[in-house]
């Protein structure tokens, strides 16, 4: 039953705070991750290594503080390979913990750097005979990383650029691709909850404190009527009752069971009935393909460049956003050119708010300076590129970094609980056998 199921993940997720702790190491600009991944989470203890240069001749001088406690223990590292200088530093230290005995060794980075892909001319090359492959050239250094006593090195990357490159890593690492999406859909589920208890209580909302509308139902009919009950008609969608089961199912479901089909299906209902919900936007058919599936509920609109007169144009391919609140998704930022025309296209096609999520925010060259007077309400980035976050943290509007810590923390205490499971598995020798005897 159901709530069997939910009762058992509850039951978990508070066992979670007796099983032996993890440990979180982390890449010195990944500090402000790692301790909020070390807040949220129940089972991962923070470590620290020490990072230093020689003076004689420039070289890291690297010191994992309490190594004795690798040994036997769950272990991740939190990289950041948002600077080349430091990548020789921490595949020196990701290599040396598997050598230190954990039970288990994970490797969280968040943003896997989109360089060149293998083949020559490929999407960021110059199409230039000695172009050297430098994607796949990553890929086989990270492949390098020992195994661990559970296996193969997991290497987890949320969002990366080139689906492709998953298959340049060799048999010694395993990625594992995430999507940093759901943050953005807790917040427009966030929205479209609060614009409809100000329509439900006649109540006018305040100025636009989220980027994508909060707009006043006004005397229109539609802000007067009283809420609509679900498909199943159990209760009212808009409830208080229901608003805690999505609280407790947020927080607890995880996917693939009952609890998050239910959850996944309130949510779907209230963004369907939200006629003021924000369009979804993407910059291209493969992004609209790629990222797509990861918003049911919500109207899509897709834009694409056309060559005309010998100059790519940004056209709307599918979905209307007048009179619209519009929210435009992509996994990186450059230069942002694309973006920025894809958002003045929305304005000119009569969106009324126009918003942006991207999950590496990397603005090369100072192009988040662009965006400050552009046409983006608001822009949204997470804090996987920790060096360009604190700078645009530091601005303020129109930009606001999403953690990533939320996606992270149960992550690990996932792994923390399920090793700690393992080891309390009680030996069963083997039984003799005829062989044997």
């Amino acid at each position: 039953p159901q709530s069997d199921r939910a009762a058992a993940s509850m039951s978990r997720m508070i066992s979670v705070a007796h099983v032996k702790k993890a440990l979180l190491f982390y890449a010195p600009q990944m500090k402000g991750l790692a301790q909020r991944i070390a807040a949220e989470a129940e089972a991962v203890q923070l470590c620290t290594i020490s990072w230093s240069r020689q003076s004689d001749d420039g070289f890291a001088a690297i010191t994992i503080e309490e190594p004795w406690k690798i040994r036997g223990s769950v272990v991740f590292f939190l990289a950041s390979f948002d600077d080349p200088e430091c990548i020789y530093e921490q595949f020196a230290v990701m290599s040396k913990i598997p050598r230190l005995g954990p039970s288990v060794f994970k490797i969280f980075l968040p943003c896997f750097p989109s360089l060149t892909l293998a083949n020559e001319g490929g999407e960021r090359g110059r199409g230039l005979p000695g172009e050297v492959p430098c994607s796949h050239t990553m890929t086989r250094i990270l492949s390098l990383i020992p195994r661990g006593k559970s296996g193969p090195t997991e290497i987890v990357i949320f969002d990366i650029h080139h689906l492709q490159e998953q298959f340049y890593f060799e048999d010694h690492v395993i990625p594992r691709l995430e999507t940093s999406i759901r943050l953005l859909l807790d917040r427009l589920d966030q929205v479209i909850y609060t614009r409809m208890m100000y329509k439900v209580n006649e109540i006018a909302p305040p100025s636009d404190a989220a980027g994508v509308g909060v707009a006043a139902g006004g005397d229109s009919k539609e802000g007067k009527e009283s809420p609509a009950r679900d498909a199943e008609g159990e209760a009212d969608l808009w409830s208080d009752k229901t608003q805690q089961e999505v609280l407790n199912l947020r927080a607890h479901s995880t996917p693939g069971t009952d609890a998050r089909k239910r959850l996944d299906a309130i949510l779907q209902q209230r963004r369907r009935q939200d006629a003021e919900a924000p369009l979804i936007a993407f910059s291209d058919e493969k992004t609209a393909k790629r990222f797509g599936k990861y918003f049911p509920g919500f109207s899509q609109v897709v834009c694409s460049k056309m060559l005309k007169d010998g100059k790519d144009n940004m056209v709307v391919l599918e979905g209307d956003p007048r009179g619209r609140s519009v929210v435009l998704v992509d996994d990186i930022i450059f230069t942002g050119g694309t973006m920025l025309k894809c958002g003045q296209l929305l304005r000119e096609a009569g969106a009324v708010r126009v918003s942006c999520y991207v999950t590496h925010g990397f603005f090369s060259m100072g192009a988040w300076r662009k965006f400050v007077h552009g046409p983006f309400d608001r822009v949204w980035i997470t804090d996987s590129n920790a060096t360009m976050a604190e700078v645009l943290e530091r601005h303020g509007p129109p930009f606001e970094v999403m953690t990533l810590a939320p996606l992270i923390a149960p992550m690990m205490d996932h792994e923390a609980l399920e090793s700690a499971e393992d080891d309390s598995m009680p030996f069963a020798p083997p039984q003799p056998t005829l062989s044997r005897l």
